[in-house]
């Protein structure tokens, strides 16, 4: 018996069915390739974001009421910033002033971040902050570099000034959108210039560079001598390394989150696929009583069934795919407009069979109960049916 072309044949009297079922794995497989490829496209932005940073950077920041607030502080002090540069392994200390504050430009302003930090840690920073035109500001002049959401914001060039912390400050530069919001609405100032304008006593941020062989250890003598100094542990302090670490703890519940919320979706459509192979069955009574009436075996009935579902499954799920891949790319445009996030997605091989694997193993798992009901029909039954 040719199951295959008898299944095939079975598909095409049975459209209704056949489309219900295929659009359910659509679904379920579009949702999932378009969340893994989101996922993978987020890790690896993330990744190659720190990775730009460098792995001999050390960050230091103040730590408020158990949050993260780079502002309304007990800086750090000159004193505490000697006593870190004579820690062995420390190259360099690069103080920062990082506020938030409102740019204006004639009638128009913006929300901003403002970065401020000496000519020497904005070019060594360079690495990370790629400039789409312009140059980097000079130590001791009113110029300022911006980031590209303040740019596009408002519609401002070089050569043009802005105003913060009340005076003007000539556009010099203009970075590349980097696709993290903070970055992309920071503002980077001389630090000599704005430590006079806002008379800061302390500085909220530290960046370090480090012996590349010995960050860790060096990161560890810097928390010891804050905390002594400080009397309390206020600050948090990150390297290259656990800051990763971090950040991918979270970017892998957030991958769990998907896919979990993909799963469910496909699980759903095993349960269509169940409910509407029980009543294939029941309306295929007289047929499958037929078909063992002359000759057609336990496997016989098996067969037919899988490979129905098997065609189905494997059809839809390429369609799906399509789908998917097309939905990975829509749903990062609508992020980026809502929530400001810019992520690449990443389509791979790898997970368009991980798609196709899971939407068979789901169809035939929820596939076996029908087929049982179908193998227990005898020709006896065709008479009772009738």
């Amino acid at each position: 018996m040719n199951h295959l072309k008898y299944a095939i044949r079975s598909i095409s009297y049975n459209k209704t069915r056949t489309i219900l079922i295929s659009i359910s794995i659509i679904i379920g497989i579009a949702n999932l390739v378009a969340m893994i490829s989101i996922s993978e496209g987020l890790k690896y932005k993330t990744i190659s974001t720190l990775e730009r940073l460098g792995s001999d950077k050390i960050l230091v920041w103040i730590r408020h009421y158990g949050f993260y607030h780079p502002y309304e502080y007990e800086g750090f002090d000159e004193e505490i910033i000697k006593k870190i540069s004579r820690i062995d392994g420390v190259k360099k200390v690069f103080p920062i002033i990082y506020k938030n504050y409102i740019i204006k430009y004639r009638w128009k302003k913006t929300s901003s971040w403002i970065t401020c930090l000496s000519e020497d840690a904005m070019r060594t920073l360079s690495k990370y902050y790629k400039l789409l035109k312009g140059r980097y500001f000079y130590e001791n002049k009113k110029e300022v570099v911006i980031g590209y959401r303040i740019y596009k914001r408002l519609g401002v060039d070089i050569g043009d000034e802005i105003r913060i912390f009340g005076e003007n400050f000539k556009i010099v530069g203009i970075i590349q959108e980097i696709g993290v919001y903070d970055d992309d609405i920071t503002a980077f100032l001389p630090l000599s210039i704005a430590k006079r304008l806002l008379e800061e006593k302390g500085y909220n941020y530290l960046f370090i560079i480090s012996d590349i062989n010995n960050v860790e250890k060096v990161s560890e003598k810097i928390r010891i001598l804050l905390k002594n100094e400080r009397k309390k542990e206020d600050f948090v302090i990150y390297t290259q390394e656990n800051l990763r670490e971090e950040v991918m703890k979270i970017l892998g519940t957030i991958t769990i989150i998907l896919i979990t919320l993909s799963m469910a979706s496909i699980t759903i459509a095993g349960i269509i696929i169940t409910n509407t192979m029980l009543t294939n069955v029941v309306e295929r009574t007289r047929e499958i009583g037929i078909l063992r009436a002359i000759g057609a075996d336990t496997k016989d009935i098996v067969l037919i069934f899988l490979s129905e579902i098997i065609s189905i499954t494997f059809v839809s799920t390429i369609i799906g795919t399509i789908f998917g891949i097309i939905l990975s790319h829509i749903i990062p445009s609508y992020m980026a407009k809502v929530f400001r996030v810019s992520i690449e997605p990443i389509i791979n091989f790898k997970i368009i069979l991980i798609g196709i694997f899971i939407s068979i193993i789901v169809s035939i798992i929820f596939s076996l109960y029908p087929i049982y009901k179908a193998v227990k029909i005898k020709p006896i039954d065709v008479l009772r049916y009738e």
